[in-house]
């Protein structure tokens, strides 16, 4: 992997989103008045997005810089496109040792491993006067203006090709939510090279699948013909 290389700004694109400077929603100031307009909050309130913590929405990438080989590759992670909305507390922890567990493995085993990543869902957080759990959106005129949905869970699923196994891993991007469903039966404690937190809900509750089981609630993962697990 070609180290050293400097770490280059954020990339928005053309043609893509509609609603200004994306990187603009993400300053810290500005997505507190967001999630907190629509949760019935004052805009200053600091009850979700804090000062000088880490509660607040981070750009996730989806994949990640150190996934990379040569610098173009690692540098062009870093357009919009690739990222979505992140609690801190997850994305510098589970999500992070998540991608370097997946790392690890596969060169302590010196595989090749093909990787997807994405999202699913959209968090929730109740609303200050009814209670009612409410979806988030880094975006957020009305209910009928709204874009950058805040990520229920994120997901990698990893493959080896030509063993025919792989794997769904699985983390809940909420540090607020003491209680969730997971998606699929959760084969987690079979992992002896996975090391997130895995019952840590500010660091994000993390456990993993079997791609197949995944797939029925992500009926969008590419089909592949998986045989055993990546144990």
């Amino acid at each position: 992997q070609v180290l050293g290389t400097a770490r280059p700004s954020w990339l928005q694109g053309s043609g893509i989103y509609d609603v200004g400077s994306v990187t603009s929603l993400y300053v810290r100031a500005n997505q507190r008045a967001t999630i907190n307009g629509q949760l019935g909050l004052e805009a200053n309130s600091t009850k979700y997005i804090q000062d000088s913590t880490n509660y607040y929405l981070a750009r996730g990438h989806l994949t990640a810089r150190s996934d990379n080989f040569y610098a173009a590759q690692q540098n062009a992670t870093f357009y919009m496109q690739n990222i979505a909305p992140q609690w801190q507390t997850f994305n510098g922890w589970n999500w992070n040792q998540i991608e370097i567990d997946l790392r690890d493995y596969a060169s302590e085993n010196g595989v090749d491993l093909q990787v997807w990543t994405g999202v699913y869902g959209v968090t929730t957080l109740p609303h200050k006067d009814t209670g009612e759990p409410t979806e988030l959106y880094l975006y957020y005129v009305n209910e009928t203006r709204k874009a950058i949905p805040v990520p229920q869970v994120y997901w990698k699923v990893a493959y080896n090709p030509l063993t025919q196994r792989g794997i769904a891993l699985i983390g809940v991007n909420n540090p607020y939510n003491s209680t969730f469903s997971k998606l699929c039966f959760d084969v987690s404690s079979r992992l002896s090279w996975l090391h997130c937190e895995r019952e840590n809900q500010v660091l994000g509750f993390c456990y993993a699948c079997s791609i197949t089981t995944l797939r029925y609630a992500v009926n969008f993962i590419p089909a592949m013909d998986v045989r055993g697990l990546l144990l």
